[in-house]
């Protein structure tokens, strides 16, 4: 990597001629740089969620802008001999991941989680298409950051009865494990363990006949457990994987800029401030387009 220095400049801007001045004194943060190396890192980006009994059932989904980005759905089925028979998004077929079929006769229930690699930015339909009538839950999340080559480790499940669903997942530092839970709508309520972020919890109706479905993600370790409180005891399955980060990519950084008011959530992971701004700054530290004072 090339010499690089600190720099902080203060910025004005000026409104058009003839009216009021408003002077506005911002802090940039900036570091000059040659060819680089940026490790990406794995950024949840939006998730959302449907629940219907029908032979097809279609989700709006919105994906943003961000880099290297992926596109799962998880489905939670009452019934197991109900698989799912394809899922598109905007009209492109999603990629199967794993399914799990668990219990039998009034306790059969399935997960299945499929993907897309670099969906679309906007919004799009997610439509799951079924081999006949089923009660389902339907829950889609985007992320950024993620392997477009090796995107999930991999399939792993589990099963059982009880008020605990339960799952080890193996996975690694950078890495983000995801999981999806099917249960008997007679289950009243499900609600994510500790550590884990919900991302979705939706139910046909809380009785025996309906299904209850959930989606939830933790960050990576060796051996990631993952679980769900259910508030009445009922059969359960568990679906999950975990999603690999994008390896580092070179690339020449002008200037990496981070506005001080602007939250790090906007200071993107591949380390380029991507917000909109009308600042821009040239590689020799030169303010462009605004008045430096």
């Amino acid at each position: 990597m090339s010499n690089h220095r600190d720099k902080s400049a203060r910025v004005v801007h000026s409104r058009a001629p003839g009216r009021s001045t408003a002077v506005i004194f911002v802090v940039l943060t900036v570091v000059l740089c040659g060819w680089q190396a940026v490790q990406a890192a794995i950024v949840f980006d939006n998730a959302s969620s449907t629940a219907d009994n029908a032979n097809s059932v279609t989700l709006p989904h919105t994906t943003g802008p961000g880099l290297d980005r992926i596109l799962v759905v998880g489905v939670s089925i009452f019934s197991a001999n109900k698989p799912v028979g394809s899922i598109t998004y905007g009209g492109v077929p999603l990629t199967f991941l794993g399914a799990i079929d668990g219990g039998s006769g009034s306790n059969n229930r399935r997960v299945e989680l499929w993907y897309l690699v670099a969906p679309a930015v906007g919004t799009a339909p997610v439509v799951v298409t079924m081999g006949g009538g089923s009660k389902l839950v339907v829950g889609a999340q985007t992320w950024f950051g993620v392997d477009p080559l090796a995107p999930v480790s991999g399939f792993v499940s589990s099963e059982g009865s009880g008020t605990t669903a339960s799952i080890a997942v193996p996975s690694g530092a950078g890495e983000f494990v995801i999981d999806c839970i099917s249960t008997k709508g007679a289950a009243q309520s499900i609600a994510a363990g500790a550590g884990q972020t919900e991302m979705w919890n939706n139910v046909t109706r809380t009785n025996g006949g309906n299904v209850m479905g959930g989606g939830s993600y933790a960050t990576g370790a060796p051996s990631t457990a993952m679980s769900w409180t259910l508030q009445r005891s009922q059969y359960w399955v568990v679906g999950a994987t975990s999603l690999l980060p994008a390896p580092p990519r070179p690339y020449l950084v002008d200037a990496m800029v981070k506005l001080s008011a602007e939250p790090d959530t906007d200071y993107r992971y591949d380390a380029v401030y991507e917000a909109t701004a009308s600042v821009q700054i040239a590689a020799d530290g030169t303010l462009n387009n605004v008045a430096a004072v």
